[in-house]
């Protein structure tokens, strides 16, 4: 038996161990009683040592639960308690293997498959077993090594620290990186519960795009209350087919978008009211002046602000997606233009989302769909810009 570091072992005790002088049987037998007593003695004082901090954290588990005001783990017996500053709550699913399957960029820019090891979700993240994800262009413009995709909906495997989610959960969220594979660690506030209403694929192709056209459409006053007329450009691609019905969910009395001839039918399906065909007419001529009240840009395509404001009403607001030239060279007075780059993408706004999708006002459009081993051929295809909705990438296939 191991006591503070060290081996106690038995064995006979024999005259020979004690070289000096001869024992007595008697006093031979009195000695191997008293080591044997000593040796019991520090064999149940090892044995209480080892039990004794079990036994209170059984007895002290409950009551720290009750005044830490936790739940979940802790009603499971799955919190783990040690100091004040080290107790962390960790439920694991299932067992989770070493290594995965996932898309792999070099410093190149190249992507491959590749085998790499399963992340290990530290304080106060969740590790999600990924089912779906998407291509956005931000996906590829960023071309930094290591692991891509931001979009992700799955399971929950594993949380370690404070979650608003629990082991088991279908969830959903926009992550810094790392979604083109078959598992991802991600903060707990960027996880979200996913819309019961949507598929693993939908929910994997929508947060990023979703996110990013609520964020817009904030910076441009939705909610509204007085039914303002929105001009979206880019109707039918991943963040304008979203704004659409967004907006239109979002008190919008109009709906104004930009498409090509093909994709008439579907913007108007999205709750379009007037669409503008942009390959024969160019929007801010066919609209005219004092036309529209907020105008969001997803294509930035140069000198977009400026024609913006040549056709908004009194106190009109753009945004734009992409910034630089797409800007206005100036802004009238009492008007506004701003650049907007998704910041929104924690669990409340996640949640907002989920509300509209449950509620039939908002649902994504997968325009194609790839898998794990074919993520080239999918940024290829975002690359060619001109998808309809998203591009999906199927992990779980």
């Amino acid at each position: 038996r191991h006591w503070g570091g060290k081996s106690l072992h038995t064995r006979p005790l024999e005259a020979s161990h004690i070289p000096i002088f001869a024992i007595p049987r008697s006093a031979m037998v009195a000695l191997r009683l008293l080591c044997s007593s000593i040796l019991a003695g520090v064999l149940i004082l090892g044995a209480a040592a080892d039990v004794a901090p079990a036994l209170h954290g059984a007895v002290s588990q409950d009551d720290a639960c009750a005044s830490d005001g936790l739940s979940g783990g802790c009603a499971t017996g799955l919190l783990q308690h040690g100091s004040p500053e080290a107790r962390t709550q960790r439920q694991t699913l299932q067992a989770v293997p070493t290594s995965m399957q996932a898309a792999q960029r070099s410093f190149g820019g190249g992507l491959s498959d590749a085998v790499v090891a399963v992340p290990a979700a530290s304080g106060g993240q969740a590790l999600v077993q990924v089912e779906g994800s998407s291509v956005n262009p931000l996906d590829w413009k960023m071309a930094l090594p290591g692991i891509p995709g931001r979009d992700f909906s799955g399971v929950v495997v594993s949380i370690t620290g404070q979650c608003g989610v629990q082991v088991g959960d279908a969830v959903w969220g926009d992550a810094p990186s790392g979604a083109w594979a078959e598992y991802l660690a991600v903060a707990c506030d960027l996880v979200g519960q996913r819309p019961t209403q949507a598929s693993a694929l939908e929910a994997g192709a929508m947060p990023h795009v979703a996110l990013t056209a609520q964020q817009a459409l904030a910076t441009l006053g939705a909610p509204w209350t007085g039914s303002p007329t929105v001009l979206v450009l880019g109707g039918s691609g991943g963040v304008g087919h979203l704004a659409i019905q967004i907006a239109k969910a979002q008190g919008a009395g109009k709906v104004v978008t930009t498409c090509s001839s093909s994709n008439n039918a579907f913007v108007t399906s999205l709750g379009a009211d007037e669409t503008i065909e942009y390959h024969t007419a160019n929007w801010w001529e066919t609209l005219g002046e004092n036309s529209v009240d907020v105008v969001l840009d997803t294509v930035g395509i140069a000198g977009t602000g400026d024609h913006a404001f040549e056709i908004m009403r009194s106190g009109g607001k753009f945004v734009t997606l992409l910034g630089g030239s797409a800007m206005a060279s100036s802004t009238p007075s009492g008007m506004s233009q701003t650049w907007v780059r998704v910041s929104q993408t924690k669990t409340q706004y996640l949640d907002s989302l989920k509300a509209l999708v449950d509620n039939g006002q908002l649902k994504v459009h997968i325009g194609s769909t790839y898998g794990l081993d074919d993520v080239s051929a999918a940024v290829a295809d975002s690359k060619d810009g001109h998808s309809i909705g998203k591009i999906s990438i199927n992990i779980a296939a």
